[in-house]
């Protein structure tokens, strides 16, 4: 079953109305794979007839179910290794510093916006666990100073993240056999994040086309391959919000692929390495 130009056109602008996600003409494909599962799970004819259930029915359920298909990006641990680094080498050290005096803040709290099922805001967290080994004898830094919060609009892929549980293939995809032995439990056939790693993450639903203004106080936050999904209305919208949550001097990490060239001229670009992420201005 093909989606039509006209299925396309429909439920590509109820997906923009309920999500602010915007799928060009080109993802006409992404739909068709993202929805098709449901399709058949409903036992309908046509992508037609699954506007018809959302148009006319009051099924939140089914909304929420397309939602999470289209939204559900693909994760990894570790993803693109770099950004990791530049925590590790850069980043960190930047507010970690601020832990030795009497004066400073008691916690460094991290934000990682589309968690998916947890694999970025666990990296953060044994990237962390990583960076406190190896200043130890320093630094007064401990991971218990570190507060890392995982949000997304679904809420199947947030009970996946709660649970740290994760399949020989998932293990595979950026977790090193170091990592293995040091981070995680072999619990039948499938690997359970330890503590002392889960300790510090916590995971919550969070619309981010909505208001997240009860957020704030983060030193770096993760919105990495979000913002390619939006109008610029939307991106706009979701930086200005941002700017507000973020503490002066904050840090703003996005993807690869994506700038704030015209979106916002709140923030000042910064390099290190490959990493391109973005500090908070102080008079923003």
């Amino acid at each position: 079953m093909e989606i039509t130009t006209e299925e396309f056109n429909v439920l590509s602008e109820y997906i923009h109305r309920k999500s602010g996600i915007c799928l060009p003409i080109e993802k006409k494909y992404l739909i068709q794979q993202r929805l098709m599962p449901i399709i058949k799970k409903l036992n309908l004819n046509s992508f037609m007839e699954l506007y018809d259930r959302l148009a006319y029915s009051s099924n939140s359920n089914l909304e929420h179910e397309i939602i999470a298909a289209i939204s559900t990006n693909e994760t990894l641990f570790f993803r693109d290794d770099h950004p990791f680094e530049t925590l590790h080498k850069h980043i960190f050290p930047k507010f970690c510093t601020n832990i030795n005096g009497e004066d400073s803040q008691c916690k460094i709290n991290i934000l990682s916006i589309g968690c998916s099922t947890g694999q970025e805001p666990y990296s953060i967290a044994m990237a962390a666990h990583e960076y406190v080994q190896a200043n130890c004898f320093i630094s007064k830094i401990k991971i218990e100073d570190f507060n890392i919060l995982g949000i997304d609009i679904s809420s199947d892929v947030l009970l996946k993240a709660e649970s740290a549980q994760y399949n020989d293939i998932e293990i595979k995809r950026g977790i090193s056999d170091e990592r293995k032995v040091k981070y995680f439990n072999k619990e039948g056939n499938d690997w359970i994040i330890k503590e002392k790693i889960r300790d510090i993450v916590e995971f919550r639903k969070i619309n981010i086309v909505k208001s997240f203004m009860m957020l704030e106080g983060f030193h770096i936050i993760f919105c990495r391959n979000i913002l390619i999904y939006f109008d610029r209305e939307t991106k706009q919208n979701i930086l200005k919000q941002l700017l507000n949550i973020l503490t002066d001097k904050g840090i703003l990490i996005i993807g690869a692929s994506e700038n704030l060239f015209c979106l916002s001229d709140n923030f000042e670009s910064r390099s290190f390495g490959s990493t391109l992420f973005f500090e908070k201005k102080m008079e923003a």
